[in-house]
């Protein structure tokens, strides 16, 4: 019990930001506090974080923070993040490029000189992270766990209902993902929709990124969008891909609630937090409702509820921006 303290103070955390950028929105500290809870209180991320004990709330964090921290121009910090997120999951290697296409323009800006003191302090804190393993002449065990993380599961799914749950029968989820259809294995396949369907997530960022390099173009990101996509890349990961456990879709949620707390989305925020809630407990049961296999609970009704979030996500990442978020600091991303 003591252990699940780490993982609740990281949404704890992840709540502290949240309350921060809704504060400086709306400059009501009560008004704020309230609706940062709605994250802090989801019964999905308290099953996840407190009932089962499970991490994903630290990863979740370290990479929003470090989005949030790019966004607001605070570059070492939020490079320190990113760091932090990698070395803890490499899972949080998705979001790169949402990353890499917020600081470039910041770090354009920058003189050689203060990027290069930015590079070092960076790689002197990944040098300390590893400085244990140095020590104990262990540092090739780093990689092993690196390499030995793919494919650790070949199965389609690992308990996780997306894509693969809407048309394949749940007694085919458990086998090998190896499994060929017109030539291309199932782990190919799920692989070439993530990338697909993530470059159509990230393409706003793209096109000005590369006015930016290619054009010397001014660099105007919308903050509503960035949460969109920040919320869309991780639920694209856990749709599509096989391998996919039920708590992949986790980061999704600290940018969904930032998301709809602002521009007023209450019902998407809701049928994502119940679409994952169903998921997680569908595996592990501690709520031991009755109706575990009822409709209301099978893969095809869950795994709907999270191509409905998607679906949504991705129309409003298309249809026209409105400006309710603006930063304080003249900034790359002033519009929204």
């Amino acid at each position: 019990y003591q252990v699940k303290i780490i993982p609740i103070l990281f949404e704890l955390f992840s709540t502290v930001m949240i309350f921060a950028v809704l504060n400086r929105r709306n400059k009501n500290f009560y008004k704020s506090l309230f609706f940062s809870l709605f994250y802090f209180m989801n019964i999905a991320v308290i099953y996840n974080s407190y009932i089962w004990g499970q991490v994903d709330g630290v990863l979740a964090f370290f990479v929003f923070a470090a989005i949030i921290l790019a966004y607001e121009q605070y570059l070492l910090l939020s490079m320190v993040c990113m760091t932090l997120a990698l070395n803890f999951k490499l899972q949080a290697i998705i979001f790169l490029p949402l990353y890499l296409g917020l600081i470039i323009p910041l770090w354009n800006r920058e003189n050689f000189k203060n990027n290069l003191i930015k590079v070092a302090i960076v790689f002197v804190f990944q040098v300390l992270i590893l400085l244990p393993f140095i020590l104990a002449g262990d540092i090739g065990k780093v990689w092993n766990v690196v390499y030995g993380s793919v494919d650790k599961y070949p199965s389609v799914s690992m308990n996780a209902f997306n894509f693969w749950s809407m048309i394949l029968p749940p007694d085919q989820l458990g086998s090998s993902d190896q499994t060929t259809f017109l030539h291309l294995s199932f782990k190919k396949i799920g692989l070439l929709l993530f990338f697909a369907s993530s470059v159509a997530a990230l393409w706003h960022l793209v096109s000005p990124t590369f006015n930016y390099i290619f054009r010397k173009e001014k660099v105007v990101f919308s903050f509503e969008k960035i949460l969109i996509t920040g919320a869309l890349i991780p639920l694209l990961f856990f749709f599509f891909n096989t391998q996919m456990h039920e708590r992949y879709a986790h980061p999704a949620l600290v940018f969904l609630a930032l998301y709809c707390l602002i521009y007023h989305r209450y019902g998407l925020y809701f049928i994502a937090s119940l679409a994952y809630f169903m998921n997680l407990d569908k595996v592990l049961q501690i709520c031991q409702f009755n109706n575990y296999g009822t409709a209301i609970f099978s893969n095809l009704f869950i795994s709907s509820l999270f191509l409905i979030v998607i679906l949504n996500l991705f129309w409003l990442l298309y249809k026209p921006m409105r400006v309710l978020y603006s930063s304080n600091t003249p900034s790359i991303g002033s519009q929204d």
